[in-house]
């Protein structure tokens, strides 16, 4: 059996992640001000011309990776502006650009706090947004703001959101603040425990599902399961951290007893991180296969996120394999796109399936239309599979 070329391994790496990339933000920039104010993020904006060819490649290959969409929807509310009509003649008056693409991350108030020109690949995208998040980081602001005595709502409330974005503990802030409070049908009082509440084993978690009622108020069924689920993520992650068995169980009861839709999917992501903590493949693959059957079965994103962990994780294991195979093949024939077929064919390469491997590149080929990209990658993956 011949080894797979260097050429065709950066081919499958390159083109593994076809789920869900960054979502962007539909309205007025003044608007996208406003979100970002209230929840305390940055807007990006992707300053381009509709002539311009590295703008277009921006949006065909990098923006829609699952990679950099992860990372952008939760950090950023996310633009694209025409700069040559529309709004973009506002916006260029306030923002100018000498060149095309050029990328603004600005603050709710207006301010730009990072900017670059050029197109970049993902890495060098998600490299110059976390430049604009390190600069972004105004915990030092409200500290400085709390150490002086102030204690108004707006101030501690986005010094506990600054605490929680920069990954450092607000469970001392939140404490002073609620320890006295009891009305929690107030909306500011809610959204603030709310926004607090970090971690399942913690007085504030508490406090929060005894006031689920208020909560759901002003807080959406969805919004308050994935409160309860990362709340209880990060007591379970402190369980591994600190080898305390009794916080996994507690952890696993918080979702259980407050968010009973996702305790299947809690219970087994728990599984398959142990796991994957210690190179188990067994334990993971039987796991994920669970996951897949009773959790994430046809929701595209999250089967491509599984097959892409399993291929990078376990690609020396045939039952790995063989499971990111199944799922490969399932999003393939719910959703027939290109890429989608050669994510089937690529798990078949992996496991030297080469038949298996060539009729869903071929299937690609089929649907691949006037897609330049997916024609080319089509035609890679064929002349290496026919070469065989």
């Amino acid at each position: 059996m011949r080894k797979l070329y260097p050429v065709l391994l950066l081919l499958l790496t390159t083109s593994l992640v076809f789920a869900q990339g960054i979502e962007f933000f539909e309205g007025d920039y003044k608007d996208a001000f406003s979100a970002a104010y209230e929840k305390d993020k940055l807007v990006f904006v992707d300053a381009y011309a509709v002539w311009c060819g590295p703008c277009k490649r921006m949006s065909k290959q990098v923006f829609p990776q699952a990679e950099a969409g992860d990372f952008f929807n939760q950090n950023f509310v996310n633009m694209k502006i025409d700069m040559e009509k529309g709004q973009g003649l506002d916006f260029g008056k306030i923002y100018p650009v000498s060149a095309f693409p050029t990328f603004f991350f600005i603050d709710g108030e207006g301010k730009v706090i990072h900017k670059f020109k050029g197109a970049r690949d993902v890495k060098g995208l998600l490299s110059e947004a976390r430049k604009a998040l390190d600069k972004f980081d105004n915990t030092e602001k409200y500290a400085n703001l709390y150490a002086e005595g102030d204690r108004s709502y707006e101030t501690v409330y986005r010094y506990i959101k600054a605490l929680n974005r920069s990954g450092e503990s607000s469970l001392k802030i939140a404490n002073e603040y609620l320890r006295d409070i009891k009305d929690f049908s107030n909306e500011d009082n809610i959204r603030l425990l709310f926004e607090a509440t970090t971690e399942s084993d913690s007085k504030l978690f508490e406090n929060l599902v005894a006031n689920k009622k208020h909560a759901l108020k002003h807080f959406s069924r969805e919004e308050f399961n994935e409160k309860i689920y990362q709340a209880a993520w990060q007591t379970f992650e402190k369980s591994l951290e600190f080898d305390v068995a009794s916080l996994e169980e507690d952890a696993k009861e918080a979702v259980k007893d407050h968010a009973k839709q996702e305790f299947k999917r809690f219970e087994l992501e728990c599984e398959m991180h142990k796991a994957n903590r210690v190179s188990d493949s067994n334990a993971y693959v039987k796991a994920a296969g669970k996951y897949h059957r009773q959790v994430i079965r046809d929701d595209e994103e999250l089967e491509i996120d599984l097959v892409n962990k399993l291929l990078k994780a376990y690609d020396k294991d045939p039952k790995a394999l063989d499971l990111a195979s199944e799922i490969a093949e399932n999003v393939a024939y719910n959703n027939m796109t290109p890429y989608n077929c050669l994510l089937a064919s690529q798990t078949y390469i992996r496991s030297r399936k080469w038949d298996e491997a060539l009729d869903w590149a071929k299937k690609a080929e089929k649907v691949a239309g006037d897609d330049k990209q997916a024609q080319y990658r089509v035609s890679q993956q064929l002349k290496f599979l026919e070469s065989r």
